[in-house]
């Protein structure tokens, strides 16, 4: 019996990943079904949520990586290279890269969308990550710990790390990553001596959106209820912005994941101080860079970043140590831009 034991324990974990496969693809078919609708967003069997299509069709790839791009990607393009050499141009400055993509929601909640399915139900891109990482490209891969947070919590109320009605993570999961992030970098020496200053967070507090997904359907839905601390300096009892700093040692980059909850109603943002880049400032101890646009994370990002500012600042990258680069993970292969070699630093008219 003991010399079985270990051939029963190989076929029970070979049962148990086919049946993760058969539950990957189907998930992946469902997804496919679903994005067939004429709307830009789905709404779920959970009538709370609703799921951008754009998302929806990358989920129903799987294994996108494993296929030809040319065929699986809108822009029929491999992003690979483009982020290795954004990682190795800047590894050459000295400056150390963080990626960060965030999941689609259906990823994490699965359920949400379609009924039958059990949160773990998408295809996993750590695999895709873990070619990223061979070839020296520091990954922050947060669908595992996002998965491992709601299994724990439920993921509802308090503890809903997506937005039901946006495209938006909630505020819970800008807090999440701001605190892996920083214990990525806290042993680092150029962090350890950073001068530091005392930001807060305030208590938790409500806050009723109407999310961006929503538009199409009617009768518009109820405004949602988030639940979310502000960070910043407190100023007579209150918890005020910190506004970005051009001279900071850290930058960050990306989509509008990098704004939402930073830049306030009147962008489209919801509110202010409860965003990624307030969360990253009360745990680094630092107010930060941004370089931050509404569409691509992965291409317009960075053209702004060299155009706008690393032209018309000499000396520009002197003064960075850490790059933390966050976009939605949709767009390695639903990214209309064309993916081009981009430089670090262009000659200054």
């Amino acid at each position: 019996m003991k010399k079985s034991l270990p051939i029963i324990i190989t076929i029970i974990a070979l049962l148990a990943s086919l049946g993760q496969s058969t539950q990957a693809q189907d998930f992946a078919q469902e997804c496919e079904r679903r994005a067939q609708s004429e709307t830009a967003n789905v709404r779920g069997d959970d009538p709370a949520w609703f799921f951008m299509k754009r998302e929806l069709k990358q989920l129903a790839l799987g294994k996108f990586w494993e296929k030809d791009w040319s065929k699986v990607a809108a822009n029929k393009a491999d992003p690979t290279e483009h982020l290795l050499m954004f990682h190795d141009l800047l590894k050459a400055k000295g400056v150390r890269l963080i990626m960060v993509p965030i999941p689609a929601k259906a990823a994490i909640y699965p359920d949400k969308l379609a009924a039958k399915f059990k949160p773990g139900s998408a295809t996993a891109v750590k695999a895709y990550y873990d070619t990223l990482r061979a070839k020296g490209l520091e990954v922050l891969d947060v669908e595992p710990v996002l998965n491992k947070y709601r299994a724990e919590s439920g993921g509802e109320g308090e503890h809903k790390l997506y937005c039901e009605q946006d495209s938006h993570f909630a505020p819970l999961t800008a807090e999440i990553i701001a605190s892996l992030v920083k214990k990525a970098v806290a042993d680092d020496a150029w962090y350890q001596a950073q001068s530091k200053d005392e930001f807060k967070r305030s208590a938790k507090e409500s806050l009723s959106i109407r999310g961006d997904q929503v538009g199409e359907f009617s009768p518009t839905p109820e405004e949602e209820v988030l639940t979310l601390t502000y960070a910043g300096k407190e100023v007579g009892g209150k918890i005020e912005a910190v506004a970005a700093y051009k001279n900071s040692p850290v930058l960050l980059l990306g989509d509008s994941h990098t704004m939402v909850f930073t830049d306030g109603a009147q962008a489209d943002m919801h509110c202010k101080s409860a965003g990624l880049q307030d969360q990253l400032q009360y745990e680094l101890g630092f107010a930060l860079d941004r370089v931050s646009n509404k569409g691509s994370g992965i291409m317009q990002a960075r053209k702004s970043l060299v155009l706008m500012r690393v032209r018309n600042e000499p000396g520009f990258w002197d003064k960075k140590k850490l790059v933390i680069w966050v976009f939605s993970a949709r767009e390695f292969t639903q990214s209309s831009d064309k993916m081009r070699k981009l430089p670090i630093e262009v000659p200054r008219k």
